[in-house]
């Protein structure tokens, strides 16, 4: 995680097993990371995204699951991002 320009720069590695990989989910939440990370889901092919949608003076924590045909993996995170 890299925050530039009030931007939060998110990227991963792309998971062991990619057999029926189709998609990856990445949700966030605000100030704690047991909180609701239902209100901002985004999903991607790539292994990085960009957050746009964060304010000074805040905490996010984002996690990041593997999205397969079948399945769901375990998430990577919470991993916490500090805007300044």
């Amino acid at each position: 995680v890299q925050v530039v320009d009030r931007k939060v720069q998110l990227s991963w590695n792309t998971p062991q097993t990619t057999k029926d990989l189709v998609k990856y989910r990445v949700e966030r939440s605000l100030n704690i990371p047991s909180g609701d990370y239902s209100k901002w889901v985004k999903e991607t092919n790539l292994t990085s995204l960009v957050d746009e949608s964060v304010s000074q003076g805040k905490t996010y924590w984002y996690r990041i699951f593997a999205v397969y045909q079948n399945k769901i993996s375990d998430p990577v995170g919470p991993i916490p991002a500090i805007i300044e």
